[in-house]
């Protein structure tokens, strides 16, 4: 069962990746209806994981992306535990998603307990919560809160320099944010010399 599945998940895939996105859609629909979609198995959840995201990006109005992400977190839960590095990473792109469609105040909400989840499995050190602590920060901005999101950009920004150096994509990312943050509180000095260290980098 689980190798059906498998296959089912890259072959949709793939055909996503290549625009053949009706095809895609024919082969997820076909997996949910197999045997193996019945059998209580590992690779079902990265199989809805999968639909999801695909969901997320091809909308159909007879299959929206949250029960598709729903069930595939559920069979993480299940199968790899709710501390798992597994069930943190589909929560957030649920919890991303979520925000994506204007459902702020859920995607706070959700991403918020997985990141302090995450803080506790995983710990302050693992790059993962760092991930999850600059999506929430993306969700403050876009409802509004600097302030909120400047408390966690900060640390992310001070982790990756710390970890990756200061030339490096992920430090950039960081910069830009926590600039964003403080020409929207109005601390334009601030603004400035982070504005300075993107362009270095």
């Amino acid at each position: 069962h689980g190798f059906t599945i498998r296959n089912y998940t890259e072959a949709a895939t793939v055909f996503h990746a290549n625009g053949l996105n009706e095809q895609a859609a024919q082969l997820f629909r076909e997996g949910t209806q197999t045997l193996a979609a019945q059998a209580d198995i590992a690779e079902l959840a990265y199989f809805y994981l999968a639909y999801a995201q695909f969901r997320t990006v091809v909308i159909d109005p007879a299959q929206h992306f949250v029960p598709l992400f729903a069930k595939a977190t559920d069979l993480f839960d299940r199968h790899y535990g709710r501390e798992s590095r597994e069930l943190i990473d589909a929560t957030d792109k649920m919890a991303e998603a979520l925000g994506n469609i204007g459902q702020f105040g859920t995607a706070v909400k959700l991403m918020q307990g997985n990141y302090d989840v995450a803080l506790k499995a995983l710990g302050p050190e693992d790059t993962l919560p760092w991930r999850l602590a600059n999506n929430l920060a993306d969700v403050l901005r876009g409802l509004g809160a600097p302030s909120r999101a400047l408390e966690y950009d900060r640390v992310v920004l001070e982790k990756r320099i710390a970890h990756y150096g200061r030339n490096h994509f992920n430090t950039l990312v960081s910069a830009n944010n926590n600039a964003q943050d403080h020409l929207d509180l109005g601390n334009y000095a601030e603004a400035r010399r982070l504005s300075e260290l993107c362009r270095e980098i």
